[in-house]
């Protein structure tokens, strides 16, 4: 048998995990739009 303890840690886990990937997520589609933005302001650059 599992203790409430052990599911509620468990369920943080996974919380935090998910959330984690959410912002990593949300950071690679922010660097990529700038990276965009920067080409379309700056073609000499690249």
């Amino acid at each position: 048998m599992l203790g409430s303890e052990d599911i509620t840690n468990c369920l943080l886990f996974k919380i935090n995990i998910t959330r984690n990937t959410r912002l990593r997520g949300i950071g690679l589609i922010g660097m990529v739009a700038a990276m965009t933005e920067k080409k379309a302001l700056n073609p000499a650059e690249f």
